[in-house]
């Protein structure tokens, strides 16, 4: 299956599928949650259900802002991918090219 069809057909969501391996995120998400479960214990219910929702809503705000820096990226690497494209059809100067294999040492073989 082709990368399209798999991303047309919601198997890759890099949302859920791309964490971060290194050791500093593992940290932080063990701390936050150890940080969680003491608030679960010092709150009462209705209190820590208030800041469940707030996560929640950072989350949420995160997967916007993460959704917006993906669509940015990926339309950041067709215009590269475009501009790069366009070079393959670059044709140095013949006195550019002579120049060039002097310098290195070869001799021109056109």
């Amino acid at each position: 299956m082709s990368i399209m069809e798999l991303i047309f057909d919601g198997c890759i969501y890099p949302g859920e599928q791309a964490v971060p391996d290194s050791p500093e995120y593992h940290s932080l998400h063990r701390e936050t949650g150890a940080k969680m479960e003491k608030l679960s214990e010092k709150l009462s219910a209705e209190d820590y259900d208030e800041i469940e929702k707030v996560c929640d809503m950072v989350v949420s705000e995160d997967d916007m802002v993460n959704k917006e820096c993906f669509r940015y990226g990926f339309a950041m690497g067709l215009l590269l991918m475009q501009e790069a494209m366009g070079l393959r059809y670059f044709k140095p100067k013949k006195d550019m090219n002579q120049e060039c294999h002097a310098e290195k040492g070869h001799e021109d073989t056109e």
